[in-house]
């Protein structure tokens, strides 16, 4: 892997995949998460109010509670160069 970060959308029947690899050696799997759950979180708000002015929308940090119980972002591949973790929309 030649790019330190790459990110994928995978449209599927049912939903898009976003699809996140990187390289170990450059990020921890902790601040991936938190970056992916800022991304489907910002595809959300985009979602929900389509027609809203670019800078009203944000990028903040969630905690649980705004979040729910569970992320949005999984892991669903390891090895010791790359980790890839995804998120469904």
């Amino acid at each position: 892997m030649k790019i330190e970060m790459e990110l994928f959308a995978v449209p599927k029947s049912d939903a898009v995949y976003f699809e996140c690899h990187y390289q170990t050696a450059l990020f921890r799997h902790e601040t991936v998460v938190v970056l992916m759950n800022m991304f489907t979180d910002l595809i959300f708000q985009v979602i929900r109010d389509p027609k809203q002015e670019l800078n009203k929308y944000s990028l903040s940090i969630l905690d649980d509670n705004q979040m729910g119980s569970s992320n949005y972002a999984t892991t669903f591949d390891t090895d010791d160069k790359k980790q890839d973790t995804e998120i469904v929309i």
